[in-house]
């Protein structure tokens, strides 16, 4: 009777032959820094992880890696940063890349003192409508998250704040980049 071959050892027989091209070596490797980079940055930031830690992941000897961590840090960035979080830490894992990191602060700063301003304004209308059709009283609490004028804008203001931080951090990088 004939040998009984596993499918593993079908694959490794039909595979012994094959190698892999220069581009899928170089994306295997990129994918293997990026993922090493989003587990050290959510270590970050979780707080298992100090800054020292995440810096030896970003800053590696070979130059191409290193640009690719460093990318990957502005994506991560990019998803991490927001109008309504705390962003402490991500401007600080950010700042591995980055000494000069005061445009996206800048930024945050403004909008939230813009979305503050008009947070006024929005639950002043609100009350307006509200006694226009009736509903008045010192127990009448506006819902702004309710509110969809609200929504369209603090959906608008978030949307101009994606781009404008990616815009930022692709200058980052840019500025930043050996390559």
């Amino acid at each position: 009777m004939g040998e009984i071959k596993s499918t593993l050892e079908i694959i490794m027989e039909k595979s012994k032959n094959l190698r892999l091209t220069e581009e899928e070596r170089e994306r295997i490797q990129k994918e293997e820094v990026i993922k090493r980079l989003k587990g050290a940055v959510q270590k970050y930031l979780d707080g298992f992880n100090d800054l020292e830690e995440l810096r030896r992941v970003v800053e590696d000897e070979n130059p191409k890696r290193r640009q690719w961590a460093k990318e990957a840090l502005c994506e991560i960035a990019q998803e991490r940063i927001t109008l309504s979080g705390n962003n402490g830490r991500i401007l600080g894992a950010l700042g591995l890349i980055a000494p000069d990191i005061s445009k996206v602060d800048e930024l945050v700063s403004d909008l939230k003192r813009e979305v503050s301003e008009q947070k006024e304004t929005y639950i002043f209308e609100l009350q307006k409508e509200l006694e226009e059709m009736g509903i008045r009283g010192s127990a009448v609490m506006p819902n702004l998250e309710a509110y969809q004028k609200w929504i369209n804008y603090f959906e608008g203001i978030e949307e101009r704040f994606k781009v404008e931080l990616q815009s930022i951090l692709k200058e980052i990088l840019e500025r930043n980049s050996p390559l």
